[in-house]
């Protein structure tokens, strides 16, 4: 995991695609799919870290309020690109504890039940597909030598539902796009243990506790209700990126050709 968390000190799970397997024998090329967390407060040295990997487009999935309140910082030379999946922040990422009502004192399966929701509006409402589509867009204009980086405020919800389309589209089986959505979980720990530690301080409800990690962390059963989703109503994940997305046989190639190299190196653990 070392080699796929990027050294950024004031920000969060930031992230490279590179290294993943796909069904065919071809690997995620390094440097060149990145995602994470918000920006907001990247100092020089963490530009600095984006521009050393040519950094070329800032994919923001946050909502419009999120992107005012915390403006991204990235390095010169990057274009930023606002793309929101939702209107507004339906993830609750950027809410802190204010942003739960009553009833996360009272029902302790709100908060997964709320998550479940969001999974499946990300991938029916037309501000989502109209995010994806855009985002599978840049990256078929990317140059070869530059990268691009999507994000949301977490970096786990919006943006690790991208990561999973873009691998799947990329050929990488769902265990390892499972793998890697996963891994929020790790690379959040911290920032969820801090918010933990202060509902512990502020003496909230154990229903409460329990409704906040629902919210706060990735489950697979919430990346399961999206790909259910797009089962059931869309006949499937290729019939989605085709006829939702908008994404051709020719699309699908030049993505594949883009961002994939032959062989692998055994040196990189899948998971990792």
């Amino acid at each position: 995991m070392t080699n796929r968390v990027l050294p950024i000190k004031n920000g969060n799970n930031f992230r490279d695609l590179g290294g993943y397997r796909t069904s065919d024998g071809h690997q995620v090329q390094w440097h060149r799919l990145l995602r994470s967390g918000n920006l907001a407060r990247l100092d020089a040295a963490d530009q600095q870290v984006l521009a050393d990997l040519n950094l070329k487009v800032d994919v923001d999935l946050r909502s419009p309020t999120e992107m005012t309140t915390a403006p991204d910082h990235y390095p010169a030379g990057t274009s930023y690109l606002a793309n929101p999946v939702f209107a507004s922040d339906e993830t609750r990422s950027s809410k802190g504890l204010a942003g739960y009502g009553k009833e996360a004192d009272s029902d302790p399966t709100v908060g997964y039940q709320h998550m479940l929701q969001v999974y499946e509006d990300m991938v029916t409402f037309e501000s989502g597909q109209a995010a994806f589509a855009k985002l599978f867009e840049t990256a078929l204009a990317l140059p070869a030598d530059g990268s691009l980086l999507f994000h949301c405020t977490a970096g786990k919800d919006r943006t690790g539902l991208s990561a999973a389309l873009l691998l799947l589209a990329l050929g990488v089986p769902l265990a390892t796009v499972r793998q890697d959505y996963l891994l929020s979980n790790t690379t959040n720990q911290a920032f969820v243990d801090r918010y933990l530690a202060q509902i512990e301080r502020e003496g909230r409800s154990a229903t409460f506790r329990t409704n906040f990690q629902a919210v706060a962390t990735v489950n697979g059963d919430y990346l399961d209700r999206a790909l259910e989703t797009i089962n059931d109503r869309f006949g499937g994940v290729a019939t989605y990126l085709r006829d939702v997305l908008q994404l051709g046989a020719a699309d699908l190639a030049s993505l594949r050709a883009n961002f994939l190299q032959a062989g692998y190196n055994g040196d990189t653990k899948e998971g990792e």
